[in-house]
């Protein structure tokens, strides 16, 4: 069997790195599933909704921290551009993350008024750490994505998970409240970020500011296209949080937060580790011509329709129960909304793979216009249908599901026009 396995599904370089990627995932979600039942009854659920609510606002600022330069770090065929670009992201997010530090210090209450988390204005200094360490985790990624370190990244992606865990539970052993959720956050980004630099084989020390503008310059759209399209998009995908939390209490948000977090995290293990080597493998078949780039595209789709669809069968049918198994009882409105979120998590786990597709190309307007569209008919359809949770997350299922079709059908039509 392990022969086997060798010589067919691990022949290719794509098929390899891929496992690579997903072991590694496979062990990080291993880790969380074992912390999860000691977790959910050291913390409440509110402690969960709370926490969700400030991550959700840090995520918004982390995915444009560093104007999604950290996307072109792979693309250089010299590495001496890929290290001006990589000082130029990193420039960005130190300047980021610290006038969001000032900003929110003066003005934090009114800005998260505005997420309706004006409550939590005592933590708000926490956003702007987050938005560092996040960020800073999300660069070093594509730092060794341009060096094939498939099985590094996986590592310190088990090694992010097993932090994040320790210190949750260490704090909640001592003084649970969820502040603990919060500094675990911390450590875990942070910690295994200034590690992934300091083993990494960045060199900016004689890098000319005016060689990594130009370098910047070269790739405007990313911060012009890119950036603007990544907030949409994270703000598209925190949207529920903020419109659960206008209408109903901290309890659903938290509800809603473990039931995204039990469907995403075994569906990211693959969907997220297939996404960074499509990403790698695009940008070098990106010049050999439209056939190359359209194999690899149709591959992966095909890959995560066949491996994505027997365990969202399994979620549809036996959430309710998996959940008040693991979780305990009072979890078991989570089960419920995993029921309803399925369809909607299973298109969007078949579109984050190739989500890339229009970056490569250089077609990003495009899908800023359908993220836009999205993110209007998505509020428009949460705030019209709120009567109960459970309505305005069917509301919300149908629209992304919709949605996620039609980013996928876009991205293949693209593709296919590119010149040979």
């Amino acid at each position: 069997m392990i022969k086997w396995v060798r010589s067919h599904i691990l022949k290719s370089e794509f098929n390899k790195n891929v496992a690579k990627l997903v072991s590694g995932t496979a062990s990080a979600n291993v880790i969380t599933v074992l912390f999860l039942p000691i977790l959910t009854r050291l913390y409440s659920v509110d402690d969960f909704g709370q926490f969700q609510l400030l991550l959700s606002v840090a995520l918004i600022i982390t995915v444009i921290s560093t104007l999604k330069y950290e996307m072109t770090i792979p693309l250089p065929k010299n590495k001496s551009d890929s290290d001006a670009l990589f000082l130029i992201s990193f420039l960005f997010l130190i300047i980021i993350s610290s006038g969001l530090f000032i900003t929110l210090y003066f003005f934090g209450k009114p800005i998260l008024n505005l997420f309706d988390a004006g409550h939590l204005s005592v933590y708000r200094w926490w956003i702007s750490f987050a938005v560092l360490f996040g960020g800073g985790f999300e660069l070093m990624n594509y730092v060794y994505m341009r060096n094939k370190s498939f099985g590094l990244m996986a590592k310190y992606r088990i090694l992010q998970v097993a932090i994040i865990q320790g210190v949750s539970l260490a704090y909640g052993l001592v003084s649970p409240d969820f502040s603990g959720l919060l500094y675990a956050y911390l450590a875990g980004n942070g910690i295994v970020a200034i590690i992934m630099y300091l083993k990494s084989n960045v060199s900016i020390r004689f890098v000319k500011i005016r060689y990594a503008l130009y370098q910047a310059m070269k790739f405007k759209k990313f911060p012009m296209i890119n950036a603007p399209m990544a907030l949409l998009n994270t703000f598209s995908m925190q949207l529920p949080v903020f419109m659960l939390s206008a209408y109903f209490s901290p309890e659903i948000v938290g509800f809603y937060m473990m039931a995204n977090k039990m469907i995403t995290m075994p569906m990211n293990l693959i969907s997220r580790s297939v996404g960074r080597v499509y990403y790698q493998s695009a940008s070098s078949a990106i010049h050999k011509g439209k056939k190359s780039i359209l194999k690899i595209f149709n591959q992966t789709v095909r890959r995560v329709v066949k491996v994505g669809i027997i365990p969202a069968i399994i979620i549809l049918i036996f959430s309710p129960t998996l959940v008040t198994v693991l979780l305990g009882s009072q979890w078991s409105q989570a089960g419920v909304f995993m029921q309803i979120m399925i369809p909607w998590l299973f298109f969007q786990f078949i579109n984050l793979p190739i989500s890339t597709t229009f970056s490569l190309v250089r077609r990003q307007e495009i899908g800023f216009l359908l993220i836009v569209i999205s993110v209007l008919v998505k509020y428009v359809a949460m705030e019209y249908w709120h009567s109960t949770p459970n309505i305005q997350l069917w509301a919300l299922t149908i629209v992304s599901s919709l949605f996620y079709i039609t980013y996928t059908f876009t991205s293949y039509s693209i593709l296919k026009r590119v010149k040979k």
